[in-house]
């Protein structure tokens, strides 16, 4: 009997817990509704339509303001980068080697004078094909590519911008919509625990009517209030779910915000950065190839001097040995043979001369050449960075779709 007591005892302490928990939620409930702002409807249960339209205005401005924007960020004329602009950055080397050998091809004689002639006398055919092939043209249509790049890149920039903006405004715009329909949905909580409640006491006061009557007249009441109330507790899970989805898309509009922003970013950081680097690049290439071009020059104006001066050398012992035997033949008298071997002498100092001077010239060029290898290999890191950026160009960044975008994250 003692544990039996103890089992009630227990059971009513839990009674009256769940008592003042369900009469706090009640209190809260009724503040709640005492002060919400006047312009959120509340739910009439005596009027089936107020339970079927319920929520169904705060919802429709959001839905309306959704439908009216999704497509105002969509830009069917927009420019794009192709694949051929951003191969003709990272080739521009391999136009001049073109370039070179269309320079240095090898023709017959009287074409060549005619063409040169043609091209002397105006012929435009000649001269466009001449000026086209020049470094001076190729550079100019690099330097032009580099510049449609960077127009296509700084209108991506702009539109980024913009549809930066344009989801700010959105979800300024839907924010206090959102605000309105959770509370709807609160008051509709509130009602509808209310009327649980009513139907709760309807109950405990049936189970105490005698009168079979007014019993009967109890229990058809709550029966339909019961009808009312699964009606509008489906209307509310929907409402909830819609409040969700609603949130759920100020959460990608924010998303891709942070991804345009990167974007924006990227691209500025091209635009300033990268196009005078990209400009440097190629006139360095250029030079390098005009230097190159200058020093097989140079070497062989020394092979042909060095050529000059063999034959010129063994001229010398030639006519050396025809002298020697017109004096041993009685030919010439002995001041001729002073007067040539003087001469032969000086030219052997001029030859040491100019050795000596040529071994200075070497020694130079070899520190020259020493200090310029120094300084390349210092900027070898740095151009195999610009390398990697120019072949970061071909590659698509990969970002989620979200949204009504459909391009936002192809770009």
């Amino acid at each position: 009997m003692k544990d039996n007591k103890k089992i009630v005892e227990v059971i009513d302490a839990e009674e009256k817990i769940q008592q003042e928990i369900r009469v706090s939620e009640r209190e809260d409930h009724i503040e709640f509704l005492k002060n919400l702002p006047a312009e959120i409807k509340r739910v009439d249960f005596d009027d089936p339509r107020s339970i079927m339209e319920y929520g169904h205005d705060a919802k429709q401005a959001i839905s309306d303001l959704l439908i009216h924007t999704a497509g105002l960020s969509i830009n069917e004329g927009r420019s794009t980068l192709t694949s051929d602009m951003v191969e003709k950055i990272y080739s521009f080397d391999d136009e001049l080697e073109e370039s070179d050998k269309i320079a240095g091809k090898k023709e017959l004689p009287v074409i060549g004078r005619v063409k040169a002639l043609l091209t002397k006398l105006g012929v435009k055919k000649f001269q466009k094909e001449k000026e086209l092939n020049s470094y001076g043209a190729k550079y100019e249509a690099y330097r032009a590519n580099i510049d449609a790049v960077c127009k296509c890149v700084e209108e991506s920039r702009q539109k980024s911008l913009e549809d930066i903006n344009l989801r700010r405004q959105i979800a300024l715009a839907m924010k206090p919509h959102l605000e309105n329909l959770q509370l709807t949905i609160k008051a509709g909580e509130a009602d509808y625990f209310l009327l649980i409640e009513e139907i709760e006491g309807l109950k405990k006061l049936a189970a105490n009517t005698e009168d079979i009557l007014e019993k009967e007249n109890i229990e058809s009441d709550i029966k339909v209030k019961e009808q009312l109330a699964l009606v509008f507790k489906d209307k509310l899970d929907k409402l909830k779910k819609v409040f969700i989805s609603y949130r759920q898309q100020l959460l990608v509009y924010a998303e891709q915000q942070h991804n345009e922003m990167i974007l924006v970013t990227q691209q500025q950081a091209y635009i300033e950065d990268q196009k005078p680097i990209l400009y440097a690049q190629g006139s360095s290439m250029i030079f390098n190839r005009e230097q190159s071009t200058r020093a097989d020059e140079l070497a062989k104006l020394n092979e042909a001097t060095n050529r000059a001066y063999q034959e010129n050398a063994a001229a010398l012992m030639v006519n050396t040995e025809t002298i020697s035997d017109l004096a041993i033949n009685g030919g010439l008298q002995s001041e001729s043979i002073q007067t040539l071997q003087e001469a032969i002498e000086h030219g052997i100092n001029i030859i040491r001369d100019t050795q000596e001077k040529l071994n200075e010239r070497i020694a130079a060029d070899e520190q020259v050449i020493a200090n310029v290898n120094a300084t390349s290999d210092e900027f070898e890191q740095e151009l195999q960075g610009i390398d990697e950026v120019l072949e970061g160009l071909t590659v698509k960044q990969k970002q989620k779709k979200l949204g009504t975008r459909y391009d936002s994250n192809k770009r």
